[in-house]
């Protein structure tokens, strides 16, 4: 449900043309759950030891370029990427083990039509995300994924128009809006609500306040919008300015 709300937001604000969504930047962030730490060991096991009071069994393990290890939960986010306002558009929550090009799959029915671009790190760099993504045009693409790529006496024929784009000109001035609009947006939802460590326990309790905290930024995204406010200025409404 919230899925759904998240997306048809979304493609309204492209409607409207307050966003443009010719590129759109995914990324997933993981949130630390609130608790102790339960290792390896004893999750494999099952076994929670009698030290650790309170720990959230729901939580998992998952690897940060940038963190390393974190036990938590993953929300996975698309956002418009050609010029402010970057505005997410689609938002789907998942533990740590389900990875984050499998949820980017679930992404691609809900590109807009006139997406181009989809940016994502190495981490989408998924023949089957390929698949879901792209669409060929004769010798051309009118939409495609685009990813750091490197080129090796072995690197398969398919692979290479992808990295042929990445490494030109068009290419790396693309993929530099990535930066610049999907981290960001994270910043902003977790600076609203303080989201890490997560308030509560549990997949049940944490997935949806993950999709209710980007669909809350939305709404009041547009409500600046209606009121010809700056849209991306969000934290004068919780203060009540």
């Amino acid at each position: 449900m919230l899925k759904n709300f998240i997306t048809a937001t979304g493609k309204r604000f492209i409607e409207e043309g307050i966003t443009q969504a010719e590129t759109v930047a995914i990324d997933r962030k993981m949130f630390e759950a609130r608790g102790p730490k339960w290792h390896k060991k004893d999750r494999e096991k099952r076994i929670v030891p009698d030290k650790l009071r309170n720990v959230d069994t729901d939580s998992t393990w998952g690897k940060s370029k940038y963190r390393g290890w974190v036990q938590g939960y993953g929300l996975d986010l698309a956002v418009t990427a050609v010029a402010p306002p970057y505005v997410p558009i689609w938002a789907e929550g998942n533990d740590l083990t389900f990875h984050e090009n499998k949820a980017a799959q679930h992404f691609a029915s809900h590109i807009p039509d006139d997406t181009r671009y989809v940016l994502g790190d190495e981490g989408y760099d998924d023949k089957k995300l390929r698949a879901a993504v792209d669409i060929k045009r004769g010798r051309g693409y009118s939409r495609r994924l685009v990813v750091p790529m490197e080129q090796f006496p072995n690197t398969a024929e398919d692979r290479i128009p992808h990295i042929q784009f990445y490494k030109s000109e068009k290419g790396k001035g693309t993929y530099r809006t990535r930066k610049i609009s999907v981290e960001p947006a994270f910043d902003i939802i977790n600076g609203l609500f303080n989201l890490e460590p997560v308030w509560m326990k549990g997949k049940k309790n944490v997935l949806p306040l993950l999709l209710l905290s980007v669909s809350t930024c939305l709404v009041m995204m547009y409500f600046n919008h209606v009121n010809d406010r700056p849209v991306s200025n969000l934290k004068h409404i919780l203060a009540g300015c």
